[in-house]
């Protein structure tokens, strides 16, 4: 399943299930800092780990 959310929600939607969200990376690899998502990918990929 795939659904649209922004950078934000998503984020804060993991937290919210318990995980710690280590980083979000691009389709190129970069790696999006929080403060900034301005990406306009369609897909993100999040790195995260559950404590």
């Amino acid at each position: 399943m795939s659904y649209v959310i922004t950078p934000e929600k998503q984020t804060a939607q993991l937290r919210r299930a318990g995980f710690d969200v280590l980083e979000a990376v691009d389709l190129r690899g970069d790696v999006l800092h929080e403060a900034g998502y301005g990406t306009t990918d369609p897909w993100i990929y999040y790195v995260c780990r559950r404590p």
